[in-house]
């Protein structure tokens, strides 16, 4: 992996409207979109990326008050989002996006 970065885009609105764009589910419109645009003009490595998306997710689903295999249901579920998701974000390096990708489906075995 390399060290590039790519930086998430600096407006939380653009962010939110980008990710509504694959999936317009209420809940994540409400409670997991706004975490990952609490991010906004931060810079990544395709690793932090990844690992701060996953942590993202994973944080939603418990909070959502998922327990139990329902926790490990939820997290691919909401993972099969995620090569779109990175896709509609627009971030400005093809490298790390690639490397985000290969990283995404190496941990998720997809």
């Amino acid at each position: 992996m390399s060290s590039k970065r790519v930086t998430l885009p600096m407006n939380a609105e653009e962010i939110t409207r980008r990710l509504s764009s694959v999936d317009d589910d209420a809940h994540y419109i409400q409670y997991l979109y706004p975490a990952i645009a609490a991010k906004k003009g931060l810079s990544y490595t395709s690793q932090d990326l990844v690992l701060t998306v996953t942590l993202i997710i994973h944080d939603y689903i418990i909070a959502a008050g998922y327990i139990g295999e329902l926790v490990a249901i939820m997290e691919a579920e909401a993972h099969t989002n995620f090569e779109d998701w990175i896709d509609a974000l627009e971030l400005d390096n093809e490298e790390v996006l690639r490397e985000i990708k290969a990283l995404h489906a190496k941990m998720w075995n997809l």
